[in-house]
């Protein structure tokens, strides 16, 4: 019965497309008589093939933690992010919404700047031997490249949009303040901000005690938190998946083995 539960899953009792073949079958020969058959399927299958089968459920459960985590690093990381910034902002509900529409700016630049390096990246690596063995071979080298790039090009348009912003505010700031005195008046009159945005700021201002330099850096540290919980998340689940497939090899190799045993003693 140690083969019954493999990966705490029952492994062996589940549907199967080989399922049948699975154990021992009773046969009946030309004299009438039954004789004890193993199927052939399962004793006779390869150590490559016990391998793929030990691996079903864990990479199974892998495959579904993997995609948990890439949601929470590409979706839940940026909104959580943008909600905290927008939250620690004092004042109403207009500025708060500025605070939050700036950091969600930056998730788009942050993004759009890695799926264009990721593009570029794999036209450098078809031109270039080295490079192509190091993004393969060395993951550190290939983080610390990526990174590097990454952090430039953003560094690099952070100080094209401080010279846009000036020169924008230089040209038509009176015009923009104009334009956002009626909306911002508009938005911080609604029933959300009076009844809830408001009240809710103060309070938090109460108890922050006028300094909000501890919520802000709080805020700052929603995302790499964030991050960091994911990722270690993924190497520990992937550790236990290479564990549990070691195990569940071990254990289809060990019943193949007494299998064999059987026929032997049976022939």
């Amino acid at each position: 019965m140690f083969i019954s539960k493999i990966n705490k899953n029952y492994f062996l009792n589940a549907p199967h497309q080989k399922a049948s073949s699975f154990g021992h079958s009773r046969k009946t020969d030309e004299d009438g008589q039954n004789r004890h058959t193993s199927g052939n399927t399962f004793v006779n299958m390869s150590d490559r093939d016990l391998y793929k089968a030990a691996s079903i459920l864990p990479n199974e459960k892998f495959n579904r933690v993997k995609s948990n985590i890439a949601g929470t690093l590409f979706v839940g990381v940026p909104v959580f992010d943008t909600i905290a910034q927008g939250i620690v902002k004092q004042g109403a509900l207009a500025s708060k919404m500025k605070a939050s529409a700036q950091r969600a700016g930056l998730w788009g630049v942050l993004f759009g700047i890695a799926a264009a390096t990721a593009g570029l990246k794999t036209k450098v690596n078809q031109k270039s031997v080295v490079l192509d063995n190091i993004n393969k071979d060395h993951p550190v080298m290939r983080f610390g490249m990526d990174a590097t790039f990454i952090m430039g090009l953003f560094l690099g348009i952070s100080a094209l949009n401080d010279k846009a912003g000036k020169f924008i505010k230089k040209k038509y700031g009176e015009s923009i303040e104009k334009a956002k005195a009626p909306i911002k008046k508009l938005i911080n009159n609604t029933v959300l901000n009076r009844r809830i945005v408001a009240p809710l700021d103060k309070e938090i201002t109460r108890i922050a005690r006028g300094n909000r330099a501890p919520l802000a850096l709080a805020a700052d540290f929603v995302a790499p938190a964030l991050v960091v919980a994911g990722y270690a998340r993924y190497f520990a689940e992937d550790k236990s998946r290479k564990h549990n497939i070691k195990e569940n090899y071990a254990a289809l190799k060990g019943f193949q083995t007494a299998l064999k045993e059987c026929d032997l003693k049976k022939i």
